[in-house]
């Protein structure tokens, strides 16, 4: 089981790489940790990420919504493109 957390146990984690991430007109350096296990998920924001951006997710429309100097943003996911990635 991994816990997708810095608290992750040493014998998961590889390493771990920070990227820039852009969302709309917002970029944060994200710290990501890898993991040598098959997972379903092919990256996880957490939850300071998403308390930076003062994000709202929703799983269930597969969206993320966020404020920045006065316009709310919006950025769709798609099962089809993670599928495609998955399978690749």
């Amino acid at each position: 089981r991994i816990r997708f957390s810095p608290a992750t146990s040493k014998e998961e984690r590889v390493g771990k790489i920070i990227l820039p991430i852009t969302a709309g007109p917002v970029t944060l350096n994200i710290v990501f940790y890898v993991v040598n296990t098959k997972s379903q998920f092919l990256g996880i924001m957490v939850h300071c990420w998403l308390h930076n951006m003062h994000a709202i997710p929703s799983t269930y429309h597969l969206a993320l919504h966020f404020e920045y100097e006065g316009s709310v943003y919006e950025i769709n996911g798609s099962q089809k493109l993670a599928r495609a990635c998955e399978n690749s």
